[in-house]
């Protein structure tokens, strides 16, 4: 707990970072709790933001340039190493045709589809300039929505947290069970559906204009 105080705003940069770059950590859960810490006056709010700002603009740049580069291939390889089936790729290209750039403003507040919107933007050939100003405007509400949520709901965040100190080992338990239900029931639907497929069709580029 101490060092969450000491580097507040660093552990929010690099946990939304570290998340974007494709490891399990919950974006949600950062800064709900960080927004409590905002209620008890350890943390400013407006830096919080800042810093969560960065962290996601940073990791959809990666992103959107990645999926310029490498195009379906990328999306293809994204999808094989996070045990993803076929439909990991052909949802993602239905939800991009249907919602095109504008789908940005909401993709945070999804967890699977935020770690594919900023690439699909590059694998269509949405222009740099309107990718930044939707990425920067879904950046925003989701992160100024999640961290207010928190800082409302500080004081019953904090027996949450009181909760979780007596549960130690008990909890680690039931999360590592949980981790394992979700590879799983990732590999089932893998197997159901099958592998993510090099050949769909990505030609999206004209419905985005």
């Amino acid at each position: 707990m101490q060092f969450l105080l000491n580097h507040g705003y660093l552990t929010v940069f690099f946990g939304l970072l570290l998340e974007y770059l494709g490891l399990p950590i919950p974006g949600e859960l950062i800064l709900l709790f960080f927004g409590a810490l905002v209620y008890w006056g350890k943390l400013e709010m407006w830096v919080l933001v800042v810093a969560g700002l960065a962290a996601l603009l940073l990791g959809d740049h990666v992103w959107y340039f990645a999926g310029r580069r490498g195009g379906k291939k990328w999306l293809h390889w994204f999808c094989r190493a996070t045990l993803g089936s076929a439909q990991c790729m052909s949802r993602t290209e239905h939800f991009y045709r249907r919602y095109g750039p504008a789908s940005l403003l909401c993709a945070k507040f999804v967890p699977g589809l935020r770690s594919f919107a900023s690439p699909m933007a590059g694998m269509t050939g949405v222009p740099y300039r309107r990718f930044l100003g939707f990425d920067l405007m879904g950046s925003l509400l989701w992160i100024t929505s999640i961290t207010w949520l928190g800082f409302l709901m500080a004081t019953r965040l904090w027996e949450v947290v009181a909760r979780i100190q007596r549960l130690g080992s008990t909890l680690m338990a039931i999360l590592t069970l949980a981790v394992l239900t979700v590879l799983v029931l990732r590999l089932r639907k893998r197997l159901k559906y099958g592998e993510p497929d090099l050949n769909f069709q990505a030609g999206m580029s004209s419905d985005m204009d």
